[in-house]
């Protein structure tokens, strides 16, 4: 892995809640690291694991409910086998991995599931009125400024020379 992708599952400190997360990302990058960014604290925290994490153990979020309640309300659901723990475990931790890679496109304007703004190939924009004029310019006056240049080197040979 690249430094970028290892320092981006370094994970905040335990006592920042999950609430937060978006106050240590970094202003710089573009939305679509921010938001990469974020899903790798969220998946690595919601795992419950540390493989991933430099913190010793993931914090429990004030915002849950209580464990008590969570056993209540899962009663009625069957309970998973090792087998299944560990392949949701696997299938955490492949998440991570590619959104650390950058293996999961997170483009937020052009993904390829997403047709492209503006104009279709086969439509042609006007130039812009004053980018016109300034290659005008340009053309003009780059070709009177080489010409300046060589008189003012072949002036400066004729003065050694003399």
């Amino acid at each position: 892995m690249t430094t970028d992708s290892l320092l981006s599952l370094a994970s905040p400190h335990n006592s920042v809640s999950e609430a937060s997360f978006y106050k240590h990302i970094d202003l710089d990058l573009p939305d679509s690291e921010r938001l990469r960014q974020l899903l790798i604290w969220s998946a690595i925290r919601a795992s419950g694991t540390t493989t991933f994490s430099s913190s010793s153990t993931p914090s429990k979020p004030s915002s849950l409910p209580s464990f008590a309640a969570l056993q209540k309300s899962a009663q009625n659901l069957p309970l998973l086998s090792e087998q299944a723990k560990e392949v949701i475990r696997r299938e955490q931790d492949d998440l991570v991995r590619k959104l650390a890679k950058r293996m999961i496109d997170l483009s937020l304007y052009c993904g390829p599931s997403q047709p492209t703004a503006g104009p279709s190939s086969s439509e042609k924009l006007k130039e812009n009125e004053q980018n016109l004029k300034n290659k005008d310019f340009e053309v003009k006056y780059s070709q009177e400024i080489r010409q300046y240049a060589f008189y003012d080197l072949l002036a400066g040979y004729i003065i050694e020379h003399e």
